[in-house]
């Protein structure tokens, strides 16, 4: 066995093996894979092996795209078979709603080269002659779904990484993980030391196992999966083809055909939970006893829809162990908190995905960040909050697929963390959402019980325009930079000059490829201390980005110090005069202009006073410990009562500032993206030396396929939604981000990404928004305040 590496990747199955093949394919062959037992042990074994393409989220659909393009890519450049079985899907739906749901999936699918439309009963019985129709109104069929076979897939990557250079130790067991003094890791294994610069953990549900060796959590559990193979099905033998798959997921349960016998996939009302007292140490390819009580429901449900079922006997069950996230995605990237550590586990759509998979955490290694957008796959996206009772709180509430539309607002693990003010704003009427844990305010009733925030939020963002409001912004991620390097470490991450000493930038970070690896707002409080802001969302993925680049000599210290401190936002044309009321600071235009920063009292409390804000008003950010919070607040809000202050919540701050022109990382755009089709550039200054990036803003030549603008649109019902299409006639040219009405500016106003050559100012294009052509018109300029000068007043 080898004493170094340049990447251990820790699991054996699917997914560990697609990534030591991808690494070797890209030139990366010192890289060796270690797996306790056999390849394939765990799950990927007695894996069923479905493939999935079509989503209800764009970026999944065109992963999908991307797994199902590499396989077929990979079969051709190696000759080796993945026992792919193209079968195609049947997704039936029962209910309007349903149908409508799948319908509005089509032309989204169709944009990244899914084969994917709506058919009726008398199709479906035509492609599936063993189904009964009773109550099906009608189906989403894909063509080019089907099956792979797990084993095979597994050994293909393997032979081929080895055919490459790669190196491969079966039942080799990791003991330890420990970060050596220059950044390398000890890989302990019971067979010796292996010395890398990178560890990738694709270990399953052994992987928070492993994590843990290296002091981390991941919010993974293990969970039970069962199926059921019959005996051969006479019908099926007297068809000249397979039978596509079948999916309900309203019961839910799945049907395919396995030779000429069906596969069911058996789902229960509740998650399964194994493994609850440790996963024990000698497990290898074991299986659980069968329990078909639990799943009664589905296997009924499966039996009067393909009656055949009914006939024959049972040749195989299976009940074996898997993994689940609190969200049903998987975690891939970055281990927040641990350097060059990197997870791909927890998916339940591994065999389908796992070549998109061992491609981008390749990309990922080699370049720095991966090409695709794999924003909803972030390990960066939960914190320590998920622990085993929230993970198991949010399974109580969807542990499949298809079962609710998990894109909208979750309400099981809640609260997990939350300001000083939660309570109070609770009992004003507060409605909130959960942003990386935090419980963030979204809007404040107004006396209509059956209200969705959309009124409240136009009211709201109005009533800041005319006045003044106050909006707990305590979710923001916030960082401490400071030490002796600490200029000359920020002035190579930020793509603009570092602000003098009282003063603040919003800058964007990128990697060499010109990707935004991150965006804040930095305010310079000293010559080599910073106080750093950015999005909720990315509080844990800037954090990590930071952290990886940090100088090992201990002359720089990063804090994430955003559970410390409190934020406040006082915005309106009025909140100068409020905060005059409680504070002694001079705060006249020309003793606290627009982008500095001072320490001020606030009524009983010391606050950090950003001018500075996304909305486009006056106003300051106020960020404070979190004890002096709610006097604070108490104090602004009572000096507020005469300018008729309001409270606003998160709704109402999209909508401000989206008409003010600010796009924030994670909503609008993510690191998939270059600072120039980020739109960004207005915060790049490529004469600026030195950064990370800059060779590539000022390679000219290099395409820019979509760029991010602002879009406009007159509205008579609800904006588009994120993923929405944009149409020149019948070609897709754009989807859309943020979106909103803004009721001060008059019109429908979104982010956009839209191809590069309809970019100009004035185009006409049109949103697809619920099945119905929506005209649009590409902006020159924002339409709230061009000139800055309400912000700067």
């Amino acid at each position: 066995m080898k004493s170094h590496a340049r990447v251990v990747v820790i699991g054996g199955g699917v997914i560990g093996c697609s990534i030591l093949y991808y690494l070797a394919k890209n030139g990366w062959t010192d890289v060796v894979l270690i797996e306790r037992m056999d390849l394939t042990a765990g799950t990927t074994w007695h894996a069923a092996g479905n493939v999935s393409l079509a989503d209800g989220n764009r970026a999944v659909n065109q992963f999908n795209v991307l797994a199902y393009k590499l396989y077929r890519e990979m079969e051709n450049e190696t000759g080796e078979h993945l026992g792919w079985t193209r079968t195609g899907s049947i997704l039936i739906a029962k209910t309007n709603d349903l149908l409508e749901r799948y319908a509005s999936r089509t032309e989204s699918a169709r944009a990244v080269g899914i084969d994917y439309h709506m058919i009726g009963p008398d199709e479906i019985k035509k492609l599936h002659p063993l189904m009964e129709l009773d109550g099906i109104l009608g189906a989403a069929y894909v063509p080019d779904e089907g099956v792979l076979d797990p084993s095979m897939t597994t050994h293909a990557f393997a032979r081929a990484s080895r055919a490459k250079g790669a190196e491969i130790y079966r039942h080799t067991k990791v003991t330890g993980l420990t970060e050596q003094l220059n950044g390398e890791w000890k890989v302990g294994t019971d067979k010796g030391d292996i010395i890398t610069e990178y560890v990738v953990i694709a270990a399953g549900f052994w992987s928070p196992v492993v994590a843990r060796m290296a002091g981390a959590h991941i919010p993974i559990v293990p969970t039970e999966r069962q199926y059921l193979v019959t005996d051969e099905v006479p019908e099926l033998r007297q068809l000249d083809r397979k039978v596509p798959m079948l999916r309900d997921f309203a019961v839910p349960f799945y049907v395919r055909q396995e030779r000429n016998g069906l596969l069911i996939g058996v789902h229960e009302p509740h998650t399964p939970y194994c493994f609850l007292d440790g996963i024990p140490d000698d497990f290898g390819q074991e299986l659980f006893p069968v329990d078909l009580e639990r799943g009664a429901h589905s296997l009924e449900s499966a039996m009067a829809r393909v009656p055949a079922l009914g006939r024959v006997g049972i040749k195989t069950e299976i009940c074996g162990p898997t993994s689940r996230t609190p969200d049903l995605q998987g975690l891939i990237g970055p281990i927040p908190g641990l350097r060059n550590v990197h997870i791909s586990a927890g998916f339940a759509n591994g065999i389908s995905q796992a070549a998109a998979l061992g491609h981008v955490a390749a990309e990922w290694l080699i370049e720095g960040s991966p090409s695709v957008d794999v924003s909803m796959l972030y390990a960066s996206r939960f914190g320590c909050y998920a622990n085993k009772r929230f993970i198991r709180a949010m399974l109580s509430e969807a542990h499949v697929f298809g079962t609710v539309d998990l894109s909208g607002e979750r309400l099981a693990g809640r609260p997990a963390r939350a300001s000083a003010l939660y309570d109070r704003l609770k009992a004003k009427g507060a409605h909130f959402s959960a942003q990386l844990g935090w419980e963030t305010p979204m809007w404040f009733s107004r006396g209509n019980a059956r209200s969705n925030g959309v009124e409240e939020a136009r009211a709201e963002a109005l009533d800041v325009r005319k006045s003044v409001g106050i909006l707990d912004l305590t979710a923001l991620a916030k960082y401490e930079v400071s030490g002796p390097a600490a200029s000359t470490f920020l002035d190579r991450l930020c793509a603009r000059r570092l602000p003098a000493v009282g003063s603040i930038v919003s800058t964007p970070m990128l990697n060499e490829r010109g990707q935004v690896m991150c965006f804040t707002t930095i305010a310079r409080v000293e010559p080599n201390r910073f106080y750093l802001t950015a999005a909720p969302q990315a509080e844990l993925h800037h954090y990590s980005w930071m952290n990886e680049q940090l100088p090992r000599d201990g002359s720089v210290q990063l804090e994430n110090v955003t559970g410390r401190y409190g934020a406040l936002l006082l915005s309106g044309p009025r909140a100068r005069e409020v905060l005059a009321k409680v504070s002694e600071a001079k705060l006249s235009n020309d003793d606290f202009p627009w982008l500095t920063v001072a320490d001020i009292d606030i009524a009983f409390g010391r606050a950090r006073a950003l001018r500075f804000n996304m909305v486009g008003e006056l106003g300051w950010e106020l960020h404070h410990p979190l004890e002096y919070q709610i006097g604070i607040y108490e104090a602004l809000a009572a000096a507020g009562e005469e300018f008729q202050i309001v409270d606003f919540g998160f709704k109402a701050y999209d909508t401000l500032r989206l008409e003010a022109g600010w796009p924030i990382w994670g909503a609008d755009f993510n690191t998939s993206q270059t600072a120039t089709s980020a739109g960004l550039s207005r915060f790049v200054d490529p004469s600026k030396e030195g950064f990370i990036g800059r060779r590539a803003i000022l390679d000219t030549a290099r395409p820019v396929p979509y760029r991010l603008v602002h879009i406009s649109f007159d509205l008579d019902g609800s904006p588009p939604e994120i993923g929405d299409l944009l149409f020149d006639g019948n070609d897709v040219v754009g989807f859309v981000h943020s979106s909103t009405y803004g009721p001060s500016v008059g019109s429908g106003i979104a982010f956009a990404s839209v191809k590069d050559d309809l970019v100009r100012g004035g185009k006409t294009i049109n949103c697809l928004v619920r099945g119905n052509r929506l005209p649009v018109s590409i902006l020159e300029r924002t339409p709230h305040d061009p000139e800055s000068l309400r912000v700067s007043s």
